[in-house]
């Protein structure tokens, strides 16, 4: 080709971004756990629940004012759609512009679609180091108590009862559960109180 004055076209190689795997944001929370109203530091994750029939998914909202869960959705699949449904129901809690919500860097929460919501609802987006569950305690806390108090034979249900145990366990544990951390009182009720009397 080049004795015939020839020259091979190359085609340049385009940048490809996989529409999952956008930027990771800062570690913004760092680690600071208390909040000193509801709605002003939210944490989230996924966690995994092997029924007899089956694995489910269970992605919920906690907030650290009162470790209260905000919202939560559960799927047979850990997509992108939970984690946005979960944040839909989150949705008509926020009050003020600004609420923080922070996670670890997987891909659901890397997603257009994800970062599309948070910033509709005026959300700042925080998230963990690589491979630093530390940055992300309370929410592990919280999934270590939830498998402890309420899936100890996870086993040996089908996801339809694990789901329906879900539903129960999250009514119990923000209305009725009591923590000295809040004053030997449930999640719903510290915060009542403390806004009651602000």
């Amino acid at each position: 080709m080049k004795q015939m004055g020839l020259k091979a076209k190359i085609r340049a190689k385009k940048a490809y971004r996989h529409p999952a795997m956008g930027e990771i944001s800062e570690h913004l929370l760092k680690r600071l756990f208390k909040a000193q109203k509801p709605n002003e530091k939210w944490l989230t994750d996924v966690t995994e629940l092997k029924g007899k029939d089956g694995k489910l998914y269970l992605s919920p909202i906690l907030d650290l004012f009162n470790r209260e869960i905000v919202a939560y959705a559960m799927s047979r699949n850990a997509n992108s759609e939970m984690v946005k449904e979960m944040l839909e129901k989150a949705a008509p809690r926020l009050t003020d512009k600004g609420t923080m919500l922070h996670s670890d860097q997987g891909v659901l929460y890397r997603t257009a679609g994800y970062r599309e919501l948070l910033a509709e609802h005026s959300m700042i987006q925080s998230m963990s180091r690589k491979a630093n569950c530390w940055d992300n305690a309370p929410m592990e806390s919280f999934f270590a108590v939830l498998k402890t108090e309420c899936f100890y034979n996870a086993g040996e249900l089908t996801v339809d009862e694990l789901m329906k145990q879900i539903d129960d366990y999250m009514d119990y544990y923000n209305r009725e559960r009591c923590s000295l951390k809040l004053k030997k009182l449930s999640p719903v009720a510290y915060r009542t109180q403390l806004t009651q009397s602000a």
